[in-house]
């Protein structure tokens, strides 16, 4: 079991709160009722092949540190009817006994999953990792681990906890790190831009208490794109030499400065930004058990940056270009690294009211495609039940109170928005995200965004 939490680790455990609680959730939409003795045996058996998803952070002389047990808690809570409120009634979870939660409800042919993960155990990717062995062990009849053959789970991927070892680093040679340093030089001027520029969050407002609770949480609103729409907007990304994850920035920058222009609190110089998770795996990763490697970058734009469409998403393929060339996703880890060593530590960082981010953008991308199971036009078949849909939900911070989500299953684009409901009302959040869904819409059928 890996002791010392790692730099990323410990801020989003000291970012976790009652009222602001850092966890991600990962929804799966089934066709067909999942037996519960089958589904939660299925839960241990993939829940011990990923140490950190279920150990528990004790503190020794101040310090965090991973802590195992003894015994895995299953932790599945079953609703039924459609009157049940599974997902809308979530206590934050208790970190220092285990790093998730499982909510189901099933309801007239359904099953409405809901995984809620500690951002301090894994990432997104990490996240899909667990589910990926969930539903293989569900699909070959959830056979503990303890006594299952080759032939009991045939599909299972090799996992290696001694990797975890690896993911509080840079995964690179010594040499390839030495080349790479020159690089970060380019990402000084970026640690010098996001320190003198002060981005705005969504709405002007207060934030609630740390240890306030929610009385709905989480709070999300989604959207499943057809497979035409999906298809096309790939191919425009393709067509204008950017990404589709580049496209989708695109649209959550226009839709956000069209939000606040039509309440008046939008002007031309002040600044909105993205804070957008990267991915730091590589390929000597593919074996580690669910954890956090992943970085974060952050894009800063204007109102007079966005009124561009065309403009504004060069001006993001160029940044995100340079950001990939030169490694500067490095330079988030190495200024946590340093963080963590200067007086107050990375807690000290966290104090005051400043906003950090307008908004966050999680795009994990093409989900569940290692796994073997029957795929067919409408999801993936998963023994007796067929997956439909999956969706990811980001965590939001006090002055960050909208977090969007992105996936690509089965071909077809899910994207979510979690926003808080204290400063921002229902009416208000579906304004927002009908703006992003009629965007990407017209996006993929006209070609304008």
């Amino acid at each position: 079991m890996p002791g010392k939490l790692t730099s990323f680790e410990e801020l989003m455990l000291c970012q976790h709160t009652t009222g602001f609680p850092c966890e991600f959730f990962i929804r799966l939409r089934f066709q067909g009722h999942l037996f519960p003795e089958r589904f939660e045996q299925a839960v241990l058996d993939a829940a011990s092949r990923h140490p950190l998803l279920a150990a528990g952070i004790v503190f020794r002389s101040n310090r965090p540190y991973w802590s195992s047990h003894a015994q895995l808690r299953s932790s599945v809570v079953w609703c039924e009817g459609e009157d049940s409120n599974a997902a809308r009634a979530m206590p934050a979870l208790d970190i220092s006994r285990q790093g998730f939660a499982i909510w189901v409800q099933r309801d007239q042919g359904c099953s409405d999953v809901w995984l809620q993960m500690h951002h301090a155990c894994c990432d997104g990717l990490g996240g899909y990792q667990f589910v990926r062995d969930i539903l293989l062990l569900y699909a070959h009849g959830a056979a503990s681990l303890a006594d299952a053959t080759r032939e009991a789970v045939p599909a299972l991927p090799r996992v290696d906890a001694k990797l975890l070892s690896r993911r509080g680093g840079f995964n690179m040679s010594s040499w390839e790190f030495l080349r790479m340093l020159p690089r970060q030089l380019v990402g000084v001027l970026g640690v010098r831009e996001y320190l003198s520029r002060r981005p705005l969050p969504l709405l002007p407002h207060r934030p609630a208490a740390l240890e306030s609770v929610r009385d709905v949480y989480p709070t999300v609103l989604s959207n499943q794109f057809t497979l035409p729409v999906s298809q096309r907007l790939g191919r425009l990304a393709h067509s204008e030499s950017a990404t589709s994850n580049e496209l989708l920035c695109t649209v959550l920058f226009a839709a956000l400065d069209a939000w606040r222009t039509r309440r008046g609190i939008q002007q031309e110089r002040e600044w909105l930004r993205m804070m957008v998770p990267m991915n730091m795996r590589n390929q000597r990763d593919a074996a580690m058990p669910a954890a956090n490697v992943v970085s974060a970058v952050f894009l800063d734009r204007r109102g007079v940056d966005i009124a561009d469409t065309k403009g504004l998403l060069a001006s993001l393929h160029r940044q995100m270009e340079t950001i990939k060339n030169n490694r500067l996703g490095c330079t988030f880890l190495f200024s946590l690294a340093a963080r963590r060593y200067a007086p107050g530590g990375i807690p000290q960082a966290l104090q005051g009211e400043r906003c950090h981010a307008t908004s966050v953008f999680s795009n994990v991308g093409r989900v569940l495609t290692d796994i073997d199971l029957p795929e067919t036009e409408d999801g993936l078949q998963c023994g007796d039940v067929l997956l439909k849909s999956t969706e990811l939900v980001p965590p939001l911070t006090p002055q960050t109170c909208v977090a969007f989500g992105a996936t690509w299953f089965a071909n077809r684009l899910a994207i979510t928005l979690h926003y808080d409901p204290r400063p921002i009302d229902r009416e208000s959040a579906e304004e927002l995200m009908q703006d992003v869904v009629r965007r990407v819409v017209v996006a993929a059928e006209r070609g304008e965004f």
